[in-house]
């Protein structure tokens, strides 16, 4: 879903309420298991390339 955020945080505030736990659950699993990799926004959608 491409939104017009600038950031991640804004990125899952602006998803609709029945998404939101799902992308929160989405986004911390990703920040745990990634390691070396860095949180960012590409193409309105959170990402996570090499750092």
């Amino acid at each position: 879903m491409k939104l017009a955020a600038a950031s991640v945080d804004e990125y899952i505030a602006e998803l609709p309420d029945e998404r939101r736990p799902w992308m929160e659950n989405i986004r911390s699993d990703c920040q745990e298991l990634l390691n070396g990799f860095e949180e960012s926004m590409s193409y309105g959608m959170p990402s996570y390339p090499r750092r």
